[in-house]
């Protein structure tokens, strides 16, 4: 080693900095009251959750990893990361996607939350192999969480939200029995992208079935 360190320049061995303590556990909520629903986009959660929330009991959160949701996972991670620097480590990531958990289900009421597919790898593991399931996935089953699965045809919810994003209307309109009318929509697709996603969503559908214990988890097409 003192013949490396001299090739390379080096008169001692730097000190390197000390591993950050682990974050602390601030629950004060009640994780087991939390139902998660997971499903690729355009299949149906949404409508189910607002179907759910209309309970006095249930509470609806939304799609707590879009950028657009206000009490999401991503602002409260920015203030939390004021007050708990280390955060930002990925080995803090179970801690602190628990702790975001509790904070959103501090009464004893039941509130729903939304992770869409393509949105589980968001949250990573300090160590990953490639290609394995992704971290949040398995944080999910790590904390008993229960979960509701959506699963709808690929084909079908893959094109669907092709046409969502060109037209930029994704429901129907609040209070409406029927969609606006439309002029005929004319979407090109690219066939090879649209059989990788759809082997891709296939794949991601066995791995929450096969991940989430079936006591604790309600698959349906």
């Amino acid at each position: 080693m003192r013949t490396l360190l001299r090739v390379l320049g080096l008169d001692s061995t730097p000190d390197f900095p000390a591993l950050p303590a682990p974050a602390p556990v601030l629950a004060d909520g009640k994780l087991e009251r939390c139902v998660v629903f997971i499903g690729g986009v355009r299949t149906g959660t949404t409508v189910f959750r607002h179907m759910l929330g209309t309970h006095p009991r249930i509470t609806d959160r939304f799609e707590i990893f879009n950028s657009n949701t206000p009490h999401g996972f991503y602002p409260f991670y920015r203030d939390y990361l004021k007050q708990q620097p280390e955060a930002i480590f990925p080995e803090q990531n179970l801690t602190t996607f628990s702790y975001y958990l509790t904070k959103l289900n501090a009464a004893d009421d039941l509130s729903l939350v939304d992770i869409k597919y393509e949105h589980l790898a968001h949250l990573p593991a300090p160590w990953r192999m490639p290609l394995s399931p992704p971290a949040l996935l398995r944080y999910v089953r790590d904390l008993n969480l229960k979960v509701i699965h959506l699963r709808r045809n690929p084909f079908h919810s893959l094109l669907s939200n092709q046409v969502a994003l060109q037209t930029q209307r994704y429901t129907l309109y609040r209070g409406a029995d029927v969609a606006p009318p439309t002029s005929e929509i004319r979407e090109r697709v690219n066939r090879h992208e649209l059989e990788a996603n759809i082997r891709e969503r296939r794949r991601v559908t066995r791995l929450v079935d096969d991940m989430i214990p079936e006591a604790r988890r309600l698959s349906f097409d």
